[in-house]
Order: structure tokens, then C-alpha cells, then sequence
């Protein structure tokens, strides 16, 4: 990413490299892109990255605090209010990617949610959910 792109202070407390900071609980999900899920290129559509960020949250909360389903079985549900999403490098067709979450803030009744998606060591996406 060109320089006068990048975010001088990253909203989502990593290192600006879309690594979570010391010490966060990080939940990961590997995902294997599938076809459906790339345009005529073979390339992920943008959209798609929304939903692998869902499904890191829901792991996320399964893991460090408590299942999603719990929210639901009780008639409660989190709304996303805000996403944030910087798109750095196409994931492709077959590629094998790593969704990383942690929490990034807490401020009432919000969770924040930092998102990183890598495949090896290249950083496709990084963004945040509120």
C-alpha cells in the first residue's frame, strides 16, 4: 500500500502491519478459498472478506467469551454499527488464508473487534467491526 494511504495510528491496537498487539487473545480461523467466492479472475470479491471477519468473530467468542448462541437462546444479538475495512492484497482461488480477531476495545456495551487476513506471511486485510 502506497505510503499516503496507510493509517498513521492503526484504529485496531496491532503494530500497523495488522498483527495483533502483545498479549491479546487471538482467535484463528483457516479458511481454503473457494470458487464461488472469487469473481472472474479468480479473485475474492470484496465482500467476502465481511463475511470470513464474521466468521473469526463467532470463533472469537466461542472460545474467550461466550458463545453467540447464548446470546441468542437469551434474545440478545450484537449489531454491527461500523466496519472498517483496508484491503491490501487480493486473496485468490485455492488460496489457504489465516483469519485472525481479537478484541481491540470495550467501551459500554461495543465490542470492537480487530480483524488481520493473511495468507503465509503477506498481509491481505487488516479492519475492525463495532
Amino acid at each position: 500500500m502506497p505510503p499516503a494511504l496507510r493509517r498513521a495510528h492503526p484504529p485496531d491496537g496491532s503494530d500497523g502491519d495488522g498483527a495483533p498487539p502483545d498479549g491479546a487473545a487471538v482467535a484463528h480461523v483457516a479458511h481454503r478459498v473457494a470458487f464461488f467466492e472469487t469473481d472472474g479472475m479468480r479473485i475474492v470479491h470484496h465482500a467476502n472478506y465481511v463475511r470470513w471477519f464474521e466468521l473469526a468473530r463467532i470463533e472469537w467468542m466461542d472460545r474467550f467469551h461466550v458463545p453467540y448462541t447464548s446470546y441468542i437462546d437469551a434474545g440478545l444479538h450484537l449489531a454491527t454499527i461500523h466496519l472498517e475495512v483496508d484491503y491490501r492484497w487480493p486473496a485468490r482461488f485455492d488460496e489457504r488464508v489465516d483469519i485472525a480477531t481479537w478484541l481491540a476495545a470495550v467501551a459500554g456495551a461495543s465490542l470492537r473487534m480487530a480483524y488481520c487476513i493473511r495468507a503465509g506471511p503477506r498481509t491481505l486485510v487488516t479492519g475492525a467491526t463495532e
